[in-house]
């Protein structure tokens, strides 16, 4: 499943967290697990890393996040609904 960012005015953008300044075009996640069946602790997983991811990329439209799940765990763990807190869209 891939995520593309919405654009969003600099002057709305949080800042990283880290030291880096560097943004991305692409940031990938495959198949991320907490090692538990808990699908809450999994959807805050994936707004928490969405949402850091999105202050991560380029500001552009190519700009994308890639999350790979397996079987049904984007809508058990609420991909989309994610992808749309953290101002993302599904593209695929």
């Amino acid at each position: 499943t891939e995520a593309t960012k919405n654009p969003i005015p600099s002057s709305r953008r949080s800042q990283p967290h880290s030291a880096s300044t560097q943004l991305f075009d692409l940031i990938i996640f495959n198949f991320p697990h907490l090692g538990v069946e808990d699908l809450q602790a999994h959807r805050h997983l994936l707004s928490h890393f969405l949402d850091s991811a999105r202050r991560q990329l380029k500001n552009k439209p190519t700009a994308r996040v890639h999350v790979a799940l397996t079987l049904d765990q984007a809508n058990g763990w609420e991909l989309r609904e994610q992808a749309i807190r953290a101002g993302m869209h599904i593209a695929g």
